[in-house]
């Protein structure tokens, strides 16, 4: 078992700006976010979307929606981003890579589009697709994502079950 000998950076959140990704947000409406480790001297990118199970009944979102699971006032202003560690050791060939994690706060698996509250959807937003697409457009905007030469999207459990309606739609962008 492979060890990691550094101490990890601890990256500051960073919240989606809500005039410019209005509909990127969590399930009670505040703005989604992300947690970014850089290194601009790497053209390769790897993004985690974080787990968390869903929400299908109005008691069980009623239950996540006053936690960092559907609020990213509940998300913690910085974290150690330890699932793609920097170690040489421990990871020799993706240490180098830009790192990205998306908190899940839309309890969709990733998948929705939904820009309103609703009676449908209990009166929460679910916008997991429209949270990533707002990552990805942000980080295009502000660093040289849209120069990238490699990118892989990673997740686990509901974040993995979002990875893959995601991987067609990516490569086009």
């Amino acid at each position: 078992i492979a060890l990691a000998r550094e101490s990890q950076t601890m990256m500051p959140l960073q919240l989606l700006d809500a005039s410019s990704f209005p509909h990127a947000r969590c399930m009670d409406g505040s703005p989604a976010g992300f947690y970014l480790a850089r290194n601009r001297s790497s053209p390769d990118w790897i993004f985690e979307l974080q787990g968390g199970g869903e929400c299908a009944s109005r008691s069980g979102c009623l239950s996540r929606a006053a936690t960092a699971l559907g609020s990213s006032l509940h998300f913690p202003p910085s974290a150690t981003l330890s699932f793609l560690l920097q170690d040489t050791y421990a990871n020799p060939h993706l240490r180098s890579w830009n790192r990205v994690h998306l908190p899940y706060c839309s309890q969709d698996l990733w998948t929705g589009q939904r820009t309103v509250r609703s009676r449908e959807t209990f009166d929460y937003y679910f916008s997991g697709h429209l949270i990533v697409d707002a990552v990805l457009t942000h980080l295009e905007r502000h660093s040289d994502l849209d120069a990238a030469r490699r990118i892989i999207l990673t997740g686990e459990s509901a974040g993995g079950i979002g990875v893959w309606p995601h991987l067609d739609w990516l490569p086009p962008r």
